[in-house]
């Protein structure tokens, strides 16, 4: 219910004649004298116009306020088809795009998107509680930048986006993010072939969660600034997502991180590539980090492309606060050709029931090719030749068919049961989503090995 008030100038406001239309349909709604206080209940959503004539003898005025009042719906709907009618609550008034319908929602609402391709020439902000959705999935619903546009920005706790394609973004520094999540939720999405100078050309992840994510084709391509191709996390959570075929010219062809919040959990990593060679801080084929964790997760086949940079073919990491617990790392290399730091580059940190195996060209390792170290801690993990370390060892861990991208561990791996148990909990998961602990150990790598089969023995 809305209240409207008229105020009338030399006037006796009570004696002057009034007509409201509250509705815009043309037809007044109210007449009478004295009229200058109206009260009118809105039943169905929609933006309504208002328009006021007043009349005090021969003198006569008019004003107009075009959606005075804003009734919002539950629901709002954008096609690249329909007659654009606010609330777009149906999809016959269906928004022909996004910011338009997320206005027009209400909190807690759902914007339903149709399938069809969206250019999206003004970026998209999700600032309140409500849900944006494709109806069929991401592959069919596309939202395409003309180049010089982000696309997305997320900021609100309860705001989900969901089921959505992104790309064509093409940007130079010191821009980041095709999709920047400040907090909420991005799930769902497929976010590929997009260019940002500067972190993070896929997504940017300042907090929130972000998963079931495919990144692919991204880039992030400035020479100074330049981290982080598929996704870049300041904070945050990035988990169950394919990082895949990303590149950047300073580190982290597939991922960085640079914050001790920031967590990537459950993901595989692989086929990205970092083509620059500027600093002995920077590296990393398919990871760039100073903080932060990394866990349960397969960076493989990996690579950095420029001959000159040697630090890291699948991982960069700095500073006591990164950690890499229960990854498999392995067939990553540098485009040198030399053996030297094709798997982890680890200048500080802490690497936990990990494999690291079978990067370089060079096999059996006999130095660095799968871990350079300056310093850091290293525990109950699988690497050759064999570091300090409590509970290491240097084993070949019988992945089933490693080359063909089977990373699972074959019978009679020294790797099973082997790793730290303390560190998780009877609920945490491994890359597949399977329990961490079973037979109340935990197994070096991102894959636990299932149980062997039992007999059953039937009584009757």
């Amino acid at each position: 219910t809305s209240i409207f008030t008229a105020d009338v100038v030399s006037a006796d406001r009570n004696t002057a004649w009034y007509s409201w239309d509250l509705d815009g349909d043309g037809t007044p709604d109210l007449e009478g004298i004295g009229l200058h206080t109206v009260t009118n209940t809105y039943s169905s959503p929609g933006f309504y116009d208002v328009f006021l004539l007043c009349r005090n003898g021969e003198e006569e005025a008019s004003l107009s306020r075009a959606d005075y009042v804003q009734v919002y719906a539950t629901v709002a709907y954008v096609a690249t088809s329909g007659s654009r009618t606010k609330p777009y609550n149906t999809w016959d008034k269906a928004a022909a795009g996004l910011q338009e319908a997320i206005d027009a929602v209400a909190d807690g609402g759902t914007v339903y998107v149709s399938n069809g391709l969206y250019t999206v020439n003004s970026k998209v902000n999700v600032f309140k509680p409500v849900t944006v959705t494709g109806v069929d999935g991401p592959h069919g619903i596309v939202l395409k930048s003309p180049g010089a546009n982000r696309l997305m920005d997320v900021d609100h706790a309860d705001a989900i986006v969901e089921n959505l394609s992104f790309t064509g973004v093409n940007m130079g520094h010191p821009h980041s993010g095709t999709i920047l999540l400040d907090s909420g939720l991005v799930r769902y999405c497929i976010i590929t072939n997009n260019t940002l100078g500067t972190q993070g050309g896929g997504i940017r992840i300042n907090g929130g969660l972000a998963h079931d994510l495919l990144l692919s084709g991204n880039r992030a391509g400035h020479q100074n600034t330049g981290y982080g191709g598929g996704a870049y996390l300041s904070g945050g959570v990035l988990s169950n997502s394919l990082v895949v075929g990303n590149s950047s010219w300073d580190a982290g062809g597939g991922i960085g991180i640079n914050n001790a919040s920031a967590r990537v959990t459950q993901c595989i990593i692989t086929n990205n590539y970092m083509t620059g060679h500027n600093l002995n801080t920077r590296g990393g084929g398919g990871v760039w980090m100073s903080a932060g964790q990394i866990d349960n997760s397969l960076i493989a086949f990996n690579r950095t492309s420029h001959q000159t940079q040697t630090q890291g073919g699948a991982v960069y990491m700095s500073g006591a606060n990164t950690r890499l617990i229960n990854c498999t790392i392995a067939h990553n290399r540098i485009a040198s050709g030399a053996a030297a730091n094709a798997g982890i580059h680890m200048v500080n940190g802490i690497v936990s029931n990990c494999i690291v195996w079978a990067n370089s060209t060079n096999f059996p390792a006999t130095t660095t090719e799968n871990l350079y170290r300056a310093a850091g801690t290293i525990a109950h993990s699988c690497i050759q030749p064999l570091p300090d370390g409590i509970g290491n060892i240097a084993d070949d861990p019988l992945f089933k068919n490693s080359a063909g991208g089977n990373f699972n561990l074959a019978h009679g791996s020294p790797c099973v049961n082997a790793g730290d148990t303390s560190i998780w909990t009877a609920d945490s998961l491994d890359l597949f989503g399977n329990p961490r602990i079973l037979n109340k150990h935990v197994d070096i790598g991102a894959i636990e090995n299932p149980l062997p089969g039992g007999t059953i023995l039937m009584i009757r």
